[in-house]
């Protein structure tokens, strides 16, 4: 991340009118740096100078679901579907995903839900909408669905961390505490050959007792 903000600031001193540095620079001080305001300044300013890009609208969404403007963040993400209906209508997927995201931070749950399956019909093997609907199932209490959706994704795609979290907070929370352990012994275990972020089994120890 460093050394793409060096790139994305040389990019700007050369040409400060170029929307995609400003766009690269403000997914760093979002996603690294937590400069929520400098972020949203340099997402808006690549809006301003290319406004025909769905990307830095998306992005900009995630900051506003990130600082609780959820309202907000559907107006971005209603943007970034008008513009990509012009421009590149395979990339509805995206927005599928990502408004599905929005509605499951709003706890609007059914409609999360709804905007999933929209986003399978465009792809099915897209991961973020299985992420969101099974955590939409887990938050009503339909676990076994969850499960059904995570056990899925995990055995289609192997080793996926994000998703071998996700189901072990499933298993902990729907009170199969065997199978929750177990993942968390196989999470500990790929420890040793690669970097499993903390919070995937924090998630598992936090709802061990539900």
């Amino acid at each position: 991340m460093p050394k793409a903000k060096a790139a994305a600031q040389k990019a700007l001193e050369l040409d400060d009118s170029l929307a995609a540095a400003y766009s690269s620079l403000a997914m760093i001080l979002h996603r690294y740096e937590w400069d929520w305001r400098g972020a949203e300044q340099n997402y808006l300013k690549a809006i301003e100078l290319n406004p025909n890009n769905a990307r830095p609208h998306l992005w900009y969404a995630w900051l506003m679901m990130t600082v609780g403007r959820r309202e907000e963040a559907q107006d971005q993400i209603k943007h970034a579907e008008e513009v990509t209906r012009r421009i590149d209508p395979l990339g509805l997927v995206d927005i599928r995903a990502t408004m599905a995201k929005s509605l499951y931070l709003a706890r609007q749950y059914d409609r999360a839900i709804k905007e999933c399956h929209r986003a399978f019909e465009l792809d099915p093997h897209y991961f973020l909408p299985h992420l969101v609907l099974g955590r939409s199932y887990v938050q009503k209490r339909m676990y076994a669905q969850a499960i059904r959706v995570f056990e899925k994704f995990v055995s289609l795609s192997g080793d996926n961390l994000l998703f071998a979290g996700a189901l072990g907070h499933a298993y902990a929370i729907s009170g199969r505490k065997a199978k929750a352990l177990q993942t968390l012994e196989k999470l500990k275990e790929l420890r040793k050959q690669r970097y499993v972020p903390a919070v995937y089994l924090a998630v598992i120890y936090v709802c061990r007792a539900a």
